[in-house]
C-alpha cells in the first residue's frame, strides 16, 4: 500500500534572484512536509545538458503529482505532458506555472 505521495519539482532555484529565491524557500518548507517524498530537477542552468535532462526527467517520471515553473522560454516542455499522458496513466495531476514561481 503506498502511503507517501511522490512530488517531482522542475523549476529554478537559486540563492539569489527573485522567482528563484523563492521557489528554494517554498521547495525547502516542502521537504520538511511529512508523508511527503519530494524530488527536485534545477534548471537554473542555461547549459543544454541541464534542458536534455529536464525534458528526459519530465517524460520518464513515474509519480503522483508534477510541478513545473519556469519561463516562457521552457514552455514547450508543457506539451510532452500531452504526450506523456498518451503512454502513462499513473501521474495523477500536473501543475504548470508559466513565468511565474511555485508560490503563485
Amino acid at each position: 500500500m503506498k502511503n507517501k505521495n511522490s512530488y517531482i519539482f522542475f523549476g529554478p532555484i537559486a540563492d539569489s534572484g527573485g522567482p528563484a529565491l523563492r521557489n528554494k524557500l517554498t521547495v525547502e518548507y516542502l521537504k520538511n512536509e511529512k508523508g511527503l517524498v519530494l524530488k527536485i530537477v534545477n534548471t537554473h542552468s542555461k547549459c543544454i545538458f541541464t534542458r536534455i535532462f529536464y525534458f528526459v526527467k519530465f517524460f520518464f517520471y513515474r509519480g503522483d503529482f508534477i510541478i513545473s515553473v519556469g519561463s516562457k522560454g521552457r514552455a514547450f516542455f508543457a506539451y510532452t505532458y500531452a504526450i506523456k499522458r498518451f503512454f502513462d496513466k499513473k501521474s495523477r495531476y500536473i501543475i504548470f506555472s508559466i513565468g511565474g514561481t511555485i508560490v503563485e
